[in-house]
This record gives structure tokens, C-alpha cells and sequence, in this order.
């Protein structure tokens, strides 16, 4: 089709969109403000540098906020929303004009916290930690400094990542609530999880003080908080030599799901036997294969791989089970083991059969894809993916791998996934996920650089999902429909 057709059909998109009620223009219960399809729209020109229509829409986005009550707690995700566009596409003094008018501590706090992680994303972190620094609730300021290592894991800038938890965590020490200090350790410590679980005593080490704050927990009267910071303690007790202090700790711990990982804490520090003896401890089933599961985990990391296998057979529970096996052929691929690997994802495909719940069933067999392609089998990932979709029809799942293919630049095999993805796409009975599918993969077909089957995906998901879900995707097919769109929204009044 040629681009005027496509802009055409663009344009009477935005045209129905603009023919509803102001309130049904986007999709409030979806995270959206009235404020994103124009936050979208930026993106997109930004993209394909229209600088003069950057400049125009951005005057009236920041027209639009100024009709917001700037003091009411409800505008902060807004705010927040517009301010993180508004940095990525490089408008920052606009942001910052924004981000100083408002007074609300609430919402100050979370217009500043969205800026650093948009700051971080774009590789300017002394201008995040500023941000991070300008907020004045502490309690937030505290929450945006975790945000920002987590930010920094995402982008794999792990160093950096250690060096900002640091002041995360003398952040949660200087929150005056003392009982929300526990759950924030707690909180900081499942970030950095997120980059490895050596990453965990690094820090705790570094920050002694939080020693003392965690084992307050005993103060506190919520059951869950408490649990949460004798956990913080240990791993922080651990780090400084108190391990015999750090071992007191554990029968305080009242919910098992919680001493499971205090096990972990002690499982880290070098004798597994007597780990594996508390874990079988353990009463509860459940939290006794999740236990173990997570023994496997450090065993692994460290390189037993044998006894990892040999304790994967004390894991009870199905699910429990194939993620460990799961996560231990991801380790084994680490070593460069992809043979070993490929039979542990096997053993775990066979266990699954085992699962009850279809959910977690999916959800395994769906990890299971994950892993095959982190180690860039995507033969068998193809081949996996397809068969959980003839019994889910999860378009997601095969629009990642074709993401991922493309990436890696195996530009034949993403079209050939996207092209058997289209069947289980255009199957689905609900419109809304149809269009919403076929976008998707008009997206990946982007990727690839296949921009005429990029073009008649679209065409599926233009009369269907709102104008400004499809607008980046278009933009890379149609610039001049985006362009075009653009100028009938400046001459609306």
C-alpha cells in the first residue's frame, strides 16, 4: 500500500479518537493520563527528527499541564509521565521548569524521580543523582534511589549499580519512620537481586549502620515487616563476621517463606551440608522446595554444579523443581556448557507435565523459551514457543522471540517466527489484543527492516487500537502520516 494510503487511514485513526469524549481518549485503567497521546506523538517525531514539530508539540504538552492542579497528590503519575518524555527526547530545561513549580512533596518527589531514571536510561547519572538529591519527602527521595539501581541494573551498568545502592541504603537510614526501614532494606536487597546475588553482601557490607535499623525489627508490631527485617539483618550480620549472630536470627522468623532466605544468606557464606540440613528443616512443603531451589542457585553459582543436580531431586513441589533446573541450565550456559544446559531445560519441560495449575504450567514452559534464547538456541526456542502457542496462543511470547532474533541478527528467522505468529494473531475472538498483536509484530518486522510486511501488519492494527499505541511504529514506515497527524492536532484548538 503506499504511504499516502497508510496516512490516510492514520490520520481517520486520530480523527475517532478525537470524535470521543475527552475521557475516553485513553485508557485510564491501562496507566494512562490525558496526557499520552501526546507524550507518544513526541516520541515519534522525536524519532524521526522533525525538530519543528517537536518544538510546537512540546509547547502544547506543556501548555496541557499547566491546566493541572499542580498541588493535588492525584497528579503525580502525570506529571511524573510528562517530565520522563519530555528528558528522553531532550527537552531537559523544559522538564526542569516543570519539575520546579511544583510544591507538593508527593508529587515533587515522584516528577524527580521519574527524571532520574530518565537521566539514568539516556546515560547521564550525575544529572539522575541531582534529581534524586532535589527531592525533599525522604521517603521518596529513598524510593527514587532504589529506583535508580534498578534503573542501572536494566541497563547492565552493574559497578555503578553497587556504588548507587550505597546511597540507597544510607537513604533508608535517614527515613525518620524507623518501621519503614526494614521493608526498604528488604525492598533494596530484592533490586540487587535482579543483578546478582553477590551484589547483596557487597553492599550490606558497606553499610553497617543498617545493621542496627534491621534488627529494630523486633519493635515492630506487623508480623510481615518483622519477618522482612530479620532477613535484612542477617544478610547485613552476615557480611560484618557475625554469623553466629546471624544464625540466632532465623528462629525468630515466623513466616517459612521468609526463613527460606535467610538460608540463602547463610548458604553464602561456604558450608552447603549444613544449609541443606536447615532446609530440610523446614515443615512446610512448599517453603522447604523453595528452600532448596534457592540452595541450587548459590551451589551453582559458585560452580557445584553435581551437587546442584543431586539437590534438585530433593525439590518436592513440580513447579518449584523445574525452575530450579531452569535457572541451573541458565548457569551451566554461563559456563559455556550449552550441551548440559539443553538437557536440564529438557528435564525441566518433562517436570512441568507434572504441574496442575495451567498458569504456572505456561509460565514454565514460557521460561523455559526465555532461556533458550539467552543461550541463543532459538532452533529449540522456535520450536517450544510454537507449541505452547497452539495450546495458549501467547503472541507475546513469539513476538519476544522474533524481537530477540532480530537483535541477534538472524533477520530470516525473526520474519519466518513473526510470519507463523500471524495465524494465532488474527485466531483471537477479542479485537482490542488482535490489533494490539499485529502491531507487535509490524514491529518486529521493522526491526528486521522488512518494511512492506511492517506496513500491511499495520494496517490490521490501525482501525482498531488507539492512534497513539501504533504511532511509533508507523512512524518508522510512514513518517509522513505521523507529520501529518501532528499538524491537525497543532490546529485544533
Amino acid at each position: 500500500m503506499p504511504d499516502s494510503d497508510l496516512t490516510t487511514a492514520f490520520v481517520r485513526a486520530y480523527r475517532r479518537s478525537e470524535a470521543l469524549p475527552a475521557a475516553d481518549r485513553y485508557d485510564a485503567n491501562c496507566g494512562e493520563y490525558p496526557s499520552t497521546p501526546l507524550c507518544k506523538l513526541l516520541e515519534a517525531l522525536h524519532t524521526i527528527g522533525d525538530r519543528r514539530a517537536v518544538e510546537r508539540v512540546s509547547e502544547r504538552l506543556i501548555q496541557g499541564v499547566s491546566h493541572i492542579d499542580l498541588g493535588a497528590e492525584s497528579a503525580a503519575g502525570e506529571l511524573a509521565a510528562v517530565v520522563g518524555t519530555l528528558v528522553r527526547i531532550g527537552r531537559i530545561d523544559q522538564a526542569e521548569q516543570i519539575a520546579l513549580r511544583i510544591t507538593h512533596p508527593w508529587n515533587q518527589g515522584e516528577v524527580y524521580a521519574s527524571m532520574a531514571r530518565a537521566f539514568t536510561l539516556t546515560g547521564d547519572l550525575p544529572r539522575a543523582e541531582r534529581a534524586v538529591n532535589a527531592i525533599l519527602d525522604a521517603d521518596t527521595r529513598s524510593n527514587a534511589w532504589i529506583d535508580l539501581v534498578s534503573a542501572l541494573i536494566e541497563v547492565r551498568d552493574l559497578s555503578r549499580a553497587l556504588r548507587t545502592a550505597q546511597s540507597a541504603w544510607e537513604s533508608i537510614a535517614a527515613c525518620t519512620e524507623s518501621e519503614i526501614q526494614p521493608r526498604k532494606q528488604h525492598h533494596l536487597l530484592q533490586v540487587l537481586d535482579g543483578g546478582g546475588r553477590w551484589a547483596k553482601p557487597r553492599v550490606a557490607g558497606e553499610a553497617a549502620k543498617a545493621v542496627q535499623a534491621a534488627e529494630a525489627a523486633e519493635t515492630l508490631t506487623d508480623p510481615c515487616d518483622r519477618d522482612r527485617g530479620y532477613v535484612s539483618a542477617i544478610f547485613a550480620l552476615l557480611v560484618t563476621g557475625q554469623r553466629d549472630r546471624a544464625a540466632d536470627l532465623i528462629p525468630r522468623i515466623a513466616d517459612q517463606s521468609f526463613g527460606k532466605a535467610a538460608l540463602l544468606g547463610l548458604a553464602s557464606v561456604d558450608d552447603f551440608d549444613e544449609r541443606l540440613r536447615l532446609a530440610a528443616e523446614i515443615t512446610d512443603p512448599e517453603a522447604r522446595s523453595t528452600a532448596h531451589k534457592d540452595l541450587v542457585d548459590l551451589m551453582a553459582e559458585v560452580g557445584e554444579f553435581e551437587r546442584a543436580e543431586l539437590t534438585v531431586t530433593s525439590i518436592e513441589v513440580p513447579f518449584s523443581r523445574a525452575d530450579a533446573l531452569i535457572r541451573l541450565a541458565g548457569f551451566m550456559a554461563l559456563t559455556g556448557d550449552r550441551a548440559s544446559a539443553r538437557e536440564m531445560l529438557q528435564d525441566a519441560e518433562r517436570v512441568a507435565a507434572a504441574i496442575v495449575e495451567p498458569a504456572l504450567r505456561k509460565f514454565i514452559r514460557e521460561y523455559v523459551v526465555e532461556v533458550l534464547i539467552d543461550i541463543g538456541d532459538f532452533e529449540q526456542a522456535e520450536i517450544t514457543a510454537l507449541a505452547v502457542a497452539e495450546e495458549c496462543g501467547p503472541v507475546i511470547m513469539l513476538s519476544g522471540l522474533a524481537w530477540e532474533m532480530a537483535k541477534a541478527g538472524d533477520l530470516a528467522g525473526a520474519r519466518r517466527v513473526v510470519e507463523r505468529a500471524e495465524p494465532f494473531t488474527a485466531a483471537s475472538t477479542d479485537p482490542t489484543r488482535r490489533a494490539w498483536g499485529f502491531n507487535w509484530l509490524a514491529q518486529v518486522m521493522v526491526a528486521t527492516g522488512n518494511l512492506d510486511d511492517a506496513t500491511r501488519l499495520l494496517w490490521e492494527a490501525i482501525p482498531v487500537e488507539p492512534w497513539y499505541d501504533t504511532v511509533a511504529t508507523v512512524a518508522a514506515v510512514a513518517p509522513d502520516a505521523v507529520r501529518a497527524v501532528a499538524e491537525e492536532l497543532l490546529s485544533n484548538q
